[in-house]
């Protein structure tokens, strides 16, 4: 599992509310955040059979601007979601938007996709530290 650092449980739950999934958080039992957080995605995925609320909670946990003093970090995280998102055919892009992409059938895919990612983003640190 992507481990996003940050989040407290009460963020979690935050997040989890603006993209419309029930928080599966049981009171007074004590589960780690990453199972309770699972357990409201898969139960999310599992009664609606269809992924954009759960796309929404990634991209209300990935906004940019919770990273603006820690750009590495944002493009490490987006870097391994992306790997995941790769093979139904999405993309978290530097603007905190998905795109659609082909759809990834194999890790070299995902891991060649992944390299052109690094690379966009690093001729984009290169043309801004020319400016």
């Amino acid at each position: 599992m992507i481990q996003i650092k940050g989040l407290t449980g009460s963020e979690i739950h935050r997040l989890l509310l603006q993209a419309n999934i029930e928080d599966k958080t049981q009171e007074g039992v004590m589960v780690a955040k990453r199972k309770n957080l699972f357990n409201s995605l898969a139960s999310e995925q599992n009664k609606n059979k269809c992924s954009n609320n759960i796309l929404r909670f990634i991209g209300y946990a990935l906004a940019p601007s919770r990273y603006i003093k820690n750009e590495e970090e944002f493009e490490r995280i987006r870097s391994e979601v992306n790997q995941q998102l790769a093979f139904v055919g999405y993309e978290l892009a530097e603007s905190g938007k998905f795109r659609e992409i082909a759809v990834a059938s194999t890790i070299s895919d995902v891991q060649i996709k992944a390299n052109n990612l690094k690379t966009r983003s690093r001729t984009k640190e290169r043309g801004i530290a020319k400016l």
